[in-house]
């Protein structure tokens, strides 16, 4: 006769009997729970975790980038799985002793080298041995841009001493292999400076001038002065002259 009834997942068992319940994915044996005094007992847990059964990496060689994230992930089947690896990964890469995966972004080139990476856990270990190597990759010179990393920035100065500023162009990492962006201009005019030969003029009424040239440093794109000039002289706003014949007597302003 039936002596303990069920209890929840736990079935009913005969006195001096156990109920039984699996152990689960990854283990073998049983748990149970002994009948006694018509009372299912606390649980035992007889269940031994089974050694991995398989282990590996998608590739057993891998090619990583610096400055570019890596991620390399593994197929381990088993329960309360650890992980190890030997010898250390290249710079700024990361192993995880959870689930074995490789990550980061590598910061220094590094040689081709084998690492044995093992996955196991009380009752068993399994090891796979992966290569790994970082390289850089660069985008090539094209039209007077320089060789550059990926992530780096090339610069070109301005076309003329007229501007002040640099042209600027980044290589990055299209997914695949190194890749030039399209160049930014950050060159701006620079601010001209101008004068003529004297700071003070006297002129003659009816004395047709020698034309008065502007001395620039810069570019400059147009000409203005103020106030206006006195009578029948004349001012190029395209080139900054000064010319004509004065047909009046004047005290003249300071021009701008």
């Amino acid at each position: 006769p039936v002596a303990c009834a069920a209890d929840g997942a736990w079935g009913p068992a005969p006195e001096g009997g156990y109920s039984f319940q699996s152990c689960g994915a990854g283990y073998k044996g049983m748990k149970r729970r002994a009948c006694t005094n018509g009372v299912l007992g606390s649980e035992q847990n007889l269940c031994v975790v089974d050694p991995p059964s398989s282990f590996s990496y998608p590739q057993s060689i891998y090619t990583f980038h610096k400055g570019v994230p890596a991620n390399a992930s593994t197929v381990c089947s088993g329960a309360e799985l650890t992980f190890a690896i030997t010898p250390s990964l290249p710079v700024n890469l990361q192993f995880s002793t959870s689930n074995g995966v490789i990550s980061g972004t590598p910061t220094a080139n590094a040689n081709l080298a084998s690492y044995n990476v093992t996955c196991g856990n009380s009752s068993g270990t399994l090891s796979f041995i992966v290569q790994i190597t970082v390289d850089t990759l660069s985008c090539s010179a094209d039209s007077g841009w320089p060789m550059t990393e990926i992530n780096q920035q090339a610069t070109q100065n301005c076309l003329s001493t007229d501007y002040e500023g640099q042209k600027t162009r980044s290589c990055t990492y299209n997914g695949s292999s190194a890749s030039w962006g399209p160049a930014v201009d950050n060159c701006l005019l620079r601010l001209p400076t101008i004068r003529y030969d004297n700071t003070a003029y006297t002129f003659y009424k009816g004395d047709t001038i020698t034309s008065l040239v502007p001395i620039t440093q810069y570019q400059v794109t147009s000409y203005s002065i103020n106030p206006q000039l006195p009578s029948a002289l004349s001012f190029s706003t395209s080139n900054g002259h000064i010319s004509g014949t004065p047909a009046v007597a004047a005290s003249g302003p300071t021009y701008t």
